[in-house]
């Protein structure tokens, strides 16, 4: 008895293939190797125009990554421009003609049926294996665009420890970031967590992105001083309005290390008297702020010594 489910003859599949057409779905097409060696295909679904994809189908428990080469060189030999490598729960598609590419760089896409949901998997091949989309050439131009920013993301994945390397030990960077963290904490009255600064970063380089502004590479230079590869900027005095938020960053960094740093320590009424009589600004806020922000953009720990001091405790960094 026919199952329910099994399409009735000269009805298509999902997909859009007649599957009882033998020149519109033919099994165990014959193929080439590069060694001009004869071997067989599962699958290929033809059009009029000629094959436009070749099926590789394996048994379940089979690792398909023993077979993608195999299946790519047939692919490349007759000129088919998608490829698809199965063994029933794992789809992996490919790009066949993409030159001086691995195996595994030549795939764009992949179907887990054990992690996916159906419907997701149903979308995936849908879009990449319906026939329509094969025919018209749209199935090969999304798959290129897929294993493009699939190079792209590669290539910033690669880049981003060096850029960090660079930026890294850089104080200002880390002066910037603490007065940053300090700030919000600042204006919220709560320190924020991990989530929300990565969240509203995202954010940020999004827009950068977006707006065509400076490259992660050129961001990275800024940010490492290296004058030499980013034009040049206006000089701005050190006693300007313009330079002075930058300025008063450092400096509190700088004048909370050393408060810290001398044998009695520092509490936060005298860090506050101390940014008071050094910048004209001493809120206990960020005097409070400063006694562990500062110490950690320099990659310090702050010590409660567990001494008090007019009723404060007494707070050192020891080298």
């Amino acid at each position: 008895m026919q199952s329910p489910d099994a399409p009735t003859p000269g009805e298509k599949s999902g997909l859009g293939w007649d599957t009882d057409d033998f020149d519109e779905v033919r099994r165990q097409y014959p193929v080439k190797d590069i060694n001009e060696e004869r071997g067989f295909v599962d699958y290929c679904l033809c059009a009029r125009e000629g094959p436009r994809v070749l099926i590789e189908a394996k048994p379940a428990e089979v690792e398909l990554s023993r077979h993608q080469a195999q299946l790519l060189r047939y692919a490349y030999q007759e000129g088919v421009e998608l490829a698809a490598l199965t063994n029933g729960l794992d789809w992996w598609l490919y790009l066949p003609m993409v030159g001086g590419e691995q195996a595994h760089k030549r795939r764009f896409s992949s179907v887990n049926l054990r992690e996916q949901s159906y419907a997701d998997s149903a979308a995936t091949l849908h879009r990449f294996l319906n026939r329509d989309h094969a025919v018209s050439g749209e199935a090969k131009n999304e798959a290129e665009r897929e294993l493009e920013n699939q190079k792209r993301n590669r290539l910033v994945r690669s880049a981003l420890p060096e850029a960090w390397r660079r930026v890294d030990g850089d104080s200002r960077l880390q002066s910037l970031l603490a007065e940053f963290v300090g700030t919000v904490e600042e204006r919220s009255g709560h320190m924020p967590d991990r989530e929300a600064i990565t969240g509203f970063m995202q954010d940020k380089l999004a827009s950068v992105s977006n707006e065509g502004g400076p490259s992660a590479a050129q961001t990275a230079q800024m940010a490492a001083g290296n004058q030499a590869q980013t034009p040049a900027k206006p000089s701005i005095s050190a006693g300007s309005d313009e330079a002075r938020p930058r300025r008063q960053a450092r400096t509190r960094v700088d004048t909370t290390i050393d408060a810290m740093r001398r044998p009695e320590g520092v509490t936060v009424t005298e860090l506050v008297a101390l940014f008071e009589d050094e910048f004209g600004n001493g809120k206990r806020s960020t005097a409070k702020q400063a006694i562990y922000k500062a110490p950690a953009a320099r990659g310090l720990k702050p010590v409660n010594t567990g001494e008090k001091r007019n009723g404060e405790p007494v707070y050192r960094i020891y080298d």
